[in-house]
């Protein structure tokens, strides 16, 4: 099951993201409260960000948040999965599959969905490019604001 995030579900929210920002998937953890900004972003119910929950057997197994926004390339809507995870006793279950296709259908109107993903995790790359992603063929760079954390 995928549901939108709800005001409710901040606990389980947070303790997903640290889990997963925690793991090798990610290039370094993050301030808790970067994720306490996202969340509120997300209840807000702004234009730029969507949040989900992914259950499994009646448990919230795992979590998404995706941002919108438009891109030339795409000639039009962009949606960004920001962040996909899933606890480990739960994948390889469908439900990453189950959840591409629910955002294919949540944002038909997207010409493009993208996402970042470390190279070496393999089952990731695997998942994604089974449901149709494949590597941009340049790289990405950043500037990032400096912040006190």
């Amino acid at each position: 099951m995928i549901r939108k995030m709800t005001p409710a579900d901040h606990d389980i929210y947070k303790t997903l993201s640290l889990e997963f920002y925690a793991t090798d998937a990610v290039d370094h953890p993050l301030p808790p409260s970067y994720f306490d900004a996202v969340f509120e972003e997300i209840v807000r119910e702004g234009p730029y960000l969507d949040g989900y929950i992914l259950s499994a057997d009646g448990e919230d197994t795992g979590y998404a948040v995706v941002s919108k926004m438009w891109a030339v390339e795409a000639g039009g809507l962009c949606v960004w999965v920001e962040d996909i995870y899933i606890r480990a006793a739960h994948r390889g279950k469908g439900l990453g599959s189950t959840f591409f296709r629910f955002l294919k259908q949540t944002y038909p109107e997207a010409g493009r969905f993208r996402l970042e993903v470390e190279q070496d995790n393999v089952s990731a790359v695997a998942l994604y490019r089974k449901n149709g992603f494949s590597f941009l063929p340049y790289e990405q760079m950043i500037c990032d604001k400096e912040r006190s954390i």
